[in-house]
Parts: structure tokens; C-alpha cells; sequence
């Protein structure tokens, strides 16, 4: 394998790493740890991009936020509803 090959493989190492320590660690030392490479250094910024906004955790912290949502405008759609039965049981 060439050198080009080994870095090539690395920087996909390093944008597909997901462990969250790993990748914080990685962010935080890129200037060190690459001084001269600046592929790896974004490498590392996408990283922490993908394990921030799309981790397991916040996919599924995200995914109960929106069905706590829709319970809460069904709860408060029947409510109205109600009061619209109402209405109409009331003009006859």
C-alpha cells in the first residue's frame, strides 16, 4: 500500500469513528494530533458533527419529543371537539 492509501484509509477511520470520548477527544487534540493534515482535521469535524446531531441517543431523544408532541395536540384536538359536540347538543 502507498502512503495515499494509508492516509486515505485513516481520515475514513477517523470520519466513521463513534465513540463519543474517542470523538470528543479526537476534536479537541485535531490541531495537535494533525498538525500538518488538513483532511484529518475535518475528518474530525465530521465526526463530532454525526455523533452529535444523529447519534442513537438523539435520534431517539428527538423521536420521543415528537410523539410527546402528538399526544399532546391529539389530548388537546379531542378537548376542542368536545366542546364542539357540545355546542351543537345545546342548539337543538
Amino acid at each position: 500500500m502507498s502512503k495515499l492509501d494509508i492516509d486515505r484509509i485513516e481520515k475514513e477511520l477517523i470520519e466513521q469513528e463513534h465513540r463519543p470520548i474517542k470523538v470528543i477527544s479526537n476534536f479537541l487534540n485535531r490541531k495537535s494530533l494533525y498538525p500538518n493534515d488538513l483532511e484529518k482535521q475535518k475528518s474530525t469535524k465530521k465526526a463530532i458533527l454525526w455523533n452529535v446531531f444523529f447519534s442513537p441517543g438523539v435520534v431517539a431523544g428527538v423521536g420521543g419529543m415528537v410523539a410527546l408532541i402528538s399526544l399532546f395536540v391529539l389530548i388537546k384536538q379531542n378537548s376542542i371537539m368536545l366542546e364542539q359536540n357540545k355546542l351543537i347538543d345545546n342548539q337543538k
